[in-house]
């Protein structure tokens, strides 16, 4: 009886000391005011859900690109938009998407991911009027043709 005792007093001491010894650590952490690499200082991070664009091309549909990304935005921008950002992204990456005639799904060697990323970066800022948006980052990018669509709903049948 009188080691059992002697355990959970031995497991309450060990465990205080322990919630205590990372507790001050952490507050230690919080105080640090260590400088904010100028890159990230004062960004926000909108990423948006993977969105699907139709490729219309020659007044047919091409195929589809399924594109995830992430956006930097200033934080004191974002309250001065009177449309959520996201939903703004989403208009603002689909109308690149369209005006960019190097988008074929059948000719992907005209592609070149670091121009359509420049591209849609430029169309985005032009329509907002200023530099608001800092950076894209593409997470995922896939094209899908027509037909690759059309034998993926055949196979289900």
């Amino acid at each position: 009886m009188m080691k059992a005792l002697f355990i959970g007093v031995w497991v309450a001491s060990i465990l205080s000391g322990s919630v205590y010894f990372f507790g001050s650590m952490q507050a230690k952490s919080k105080n640090s005011s260590e400088p904010v690499a100028a890159y990230f200082g004062g960004l926000d991070y909108v990423s948006l859900e993977p969105m699907t664009v139709v490729v219309i091309r020659e007044n047919e549909v091409r195929g589809y690109l399924i594109l995830e990304a992430v956006f930097t935005i200033k934080q004191s921008d974002i309250p001065r938009l009177s449309v959520p950002v996201e939903f703004l992204l989403r208009d603002l990456i689909i109308g690149s998407v369209h005006n960019n005639p190097d988008i074929d799904i059948f000719r992907l060697e005209k592609f070149n991911l670091k121009k359509f990323q420049t591209q849609m970066l430029a169309d985005i800022n032009l329509k907002m009027g200023e530099k608001t948006i800092h950076d894209i980052l593409i997470q995922k990018i896939d094209f899908i043709s027509k037909d690759d669509v059309r034998d993926k709903q055949l196979r289900r049948s």
